[in-house]
């Protein structure tokens, strides 16, 4: 019985002691030590710009080819991103996500479902693109490190449709990274 009893404590002190150590080794995903890819390098604005707007105020002001600055943050939809290119949804920070909502269990909190009848005014498309003019072919997330509902910064050009929907083709991003 006591040879038994110090096999499992023996297994049990081996067990927690692996764990830990386990723990210990695993890569960590800190984003404030983003280091950008070679084609996102380009993209990355080192400092916060001051003249930024939120996206219902650029709406209002912007005319097609004007050069802005526009945060938001990402989302606006289920899905705030194209697949293998470099483009996503940014919402007006004034829309508060579901998880910002008391009692909300929404799994999706970015889609900003409780925002409908505001969100089509308060949502801006962010496109990066290379010097052919076509979106870059890698996703967004993957290259910029970024996720939904995080604050982004976006430098670049307006692009008003006939419906008053806005694209922006970013020249530069800042990315508010964890606190």
């Amino acid at each position: 019985m006591q040879h038994t009893l110090r096999i499992m404590t023996l297994v049990l002190v081996v067990s927690i002691a692996g764990c830990g150590g386990k723990k210990e080794d695993a890569p960590r995903k800190d984003l404030t030590k983003y280091v950008p890819p070679r084609e996102a390098v380009r993209f990355i604005l080192k400092e916060l710009p001051l003249d930024a707007k939120d996206v219902i105020a650029i709406r209002k002001q912007t005319k097609n080819d004007d050069d802005i600055v526009v945060v938001g943050r990402i989302g606006g939809s289920e899905n705030p991103w194209i697949k293998d290119r470099s483009a996503f949804t940014i919402v007006d920070r004034s829309l508060k996500a579901c998880n910002e909502r008391v009692g909300d269990t929404c799994p999706v909190p970015w889609d900003f479902c409780c925002e409908l009848t505001k969100l089509k005014k308060a949502k801006a498309f962010i496109k990066f693109v290379g010097a052919d003019g076509k979106l870059l072919r890698k996703g967004a997330r993957a290259l910029f490190q970024v996720e939904e509902l995080q604050t982004v910064f976006v430098r670049g050009k307006a692009i008003r449709d006939k419906e008053g929907n806005l694209t922006v083709i970013a020249s530069g991003m800042y990315v508010v990274r964890g606190t």
